[in-house]
């Protein structure tokens, strides 16, 4: 674990960051800016991109409440972010409305495959995990399996993974999920979402994006 003291500097907090994945509390004070500084050092020429497209696709359901965290993060996201493309959206995948889920999840893969531009997917779901691990953000490189906490077999997606591990794992997974406490998840939702809020806007204005593909509120 390390600590990152808030700066608008990134150069400073990149020294600190030595390991290849993340863990933060979503009660942090820097939970938002932690997660934003990682995901950049993940991508070391961030800004300079101009062959990929950057794509978040927010997996779960609004029918369970800890299953939730990928549409909730998806609906904050969404606010901000107008959709482009016949199809949908073509930045953010999972929302309240049109969550990523596992019965369409295969389509959904194979919507994204049809892209002409291979996207880099920043994948974000809930988990369960240990006691003392509820709450926290995992981050790091690599795809997420969606339903492995309930025991589906979905495929993976993301080259970029976030995690929230909403309640604890290892015993009645689905009945887990349905009594996690909807403020944690909120919570978590709100920092992940402000984190990647901040990734889409240095995404997009390094491309000289039109402001409308990513209003600049900071909610």
């Amino acid at each position: 674990m390390f600590i990152i003291k808030t700066t608008n500097d990134f150069s400073s907090v990149k020294s600190k960051i030595k390991y290849n994945n993340l863990k933060v509390n979503c009660h942090e004070q820097s939970a938002s800016y932690r997660i934003n500084c990682f995901i950049k050092y993940l991508l070391p020429d961030f800004n300079d991109i101009d062959n990929s497209h950057l794509m978040v696709v927010c997996i779960g359901s609004d029918r369970s409440t800890g299953d939730s965290l990928g549409p909730l993060v998806g609906e904050r996201l969404n606010t901000l972010i107008p959709s482009l493309g016949s199809e949908g959206a073509d930045i953010l995948w999972g929302t309240l409305k049109d969550p990523v889920h596992a019965v369409n999840l295969y389509d959904k893969i194979n919507r994204i495959k049809n892209f002409t531009q291979k996207p880099l997917i920043i994948a974000v779901d809930a988990s369960l995990g240990k006691l003392k691990d509820v709450g926290n953000i995992e981050v790091g490189i690599g795809p997420i399996k969606p339903g492995k906490a309930v025991n589906k077999d979905l495929p993976s997606i993301g080259d970029i993974y976030i995690r929230g591990v909403v309640n604890v794992g290892g015993f009645m997974e689905q009945a887990v999920l349905q009594s996690t406490r909807l403020y944690l998840v909120m919570s978590m939702a709100h920092v992940i979402g402000r984190g990647l809020l901040y990734i889409l806007k240095d995404y997009y204005s390094s491309f000289n994006h039109s402001s409308s593909y990513v209003k600049t509120t900071i909610y």
